[in-house]
């Protein structure tokens, strides 16, 4: 499946714009804006500990912003449709 959109359309680019706004600030916000620590159960350094509750089977880790989601499916841009290469 493949995500496609019209770059040359200026309100599609808006919205992918204010999506990727919104995606960066609940990176920064969960403080692991580099997926570092997205495999981890737990870890402690110094003062500093983390943890996260363990996922139920067949349950995948949240990699988009539930706003970006929204955003995008009210827009009407979070749409897969079949890539076909050759």
């Amino acid at each position: 499946l493949g995500a496609w959109y019209d770059r040359d359309d200026v309100e599609v680019v808006e919205v992918l714009r204010q999506a990727t706004v919104q995606q960066v600030h609940w990176m920064l916000e969960r403080g692991d804006e580099t997926e570092a620590q997205s495999d981890l159960q737990s870890m402690s350094t110094g003062i500093r500990s983390f943890s996260k509750r363990a996922l139920r089977d067949g349950e995948q880790p949240q990699k988009l912003a539930a706003s970006v989601s929204d955003l995008l499916m009210g827009c009407g841009l979070f749409r897969f449709d079949p890539l076909v290469v050759g």
